[in-house]
């Protein structure tokens, strides 16, 4: 992508998952232990996994924001226990990120990936996509919609929203900002995929999918 604005927004979208930030309010108690952090680092992405084509552009991503309270599950009455962040993967006009984390049971993992449903997901991504207009490039979402997945062993779970993205050179590029999430047992992983022009291709989405469900049920 010629227009650095908008490089430098897809690559903030990809690092932006809706979750509370650690400590703030809202947030899980956090109780990392060793073999948990373990267990959330096994569910992590590597770059033979994406296929060709895709370097590493950071080692290290957050895989947090803060939406406003509205937006915000409330996870103040759970207790994390692992977590781990996969590095920023790149290729032309296409990014990925992703976080993991495990929780104390998996009662409370159920109870996270419930309060992550629509609406408050949705409204979350759209916030982190408007809120990049401050970047000299004012972004306004158009539309979001649900991603389906065929049906695997884990909980899964995909949102699509969709923006227009005005350059400094006053053209239009459309901007794509997917969130997949999956859940099995303790642990529920979010992976975060921002493209230009062009959405990623369902039927790599769903071999992402299908990946990290195996991914999960090892643990």
């Amino acid at each position: 992508m010629k227009n650095r604005t908008l490089c430098s927004l897809l690559l903030a979208l990809a690092v932006a998952a809706p979750a509370a930030a650690t400590g703030a309010p809202g947030a899980p108690h956090l109780r990392h232990s060793k073999a948990d952090t373990s267990l959330a680092t096994s569910t992590l992405l590597n770059k033979s996994t994406l296929g060709s084509g895709w370097v590493v552009a950071s080692h290290s991503t957050s895989g947090q924001v803060v939406c406003d309270n509205a937006a915000t599950p409330n996870e103040s009455d759970l207790t994390e226990t692992g977590g781990a962040s996969g590095p920023l993967f790149t290729r032309p006009e296409q990014a990925i990120a992703q976080s993991t984390h495990v929780f104390a049971t998996s009662a409370q993992a159920a109870t996270a990936w419930a309060r992550m449903m629509p609406p408050k997901l949705v409204i979350c991504m759209e916030q982190e996509v408007e809120n990049l207009s401050a970047m000299s490039a004012p972004v306004y979402v158009t539309a979001w919609y649900r991603l389906r997945f065929a049906p695997l062993a884990t909980r899964v779970a995909g949102y699509r929203v969709v923006a227009r993205a005005t350059t400094t050179k006053k053209t239009k590029e459309t901007v794509y900002l997917d969130v997949l999430l999956l859940g099995h047992d303790r642990t529920m992983t979010t992976l975060i995929l921002s493209a230009l022009k062009a959405p990623f291709s369902n039927g790599f989405e769903q071999g992402l999918a299908r990946t990290l469900a195996a991914q999960l049920n090892k643990g």
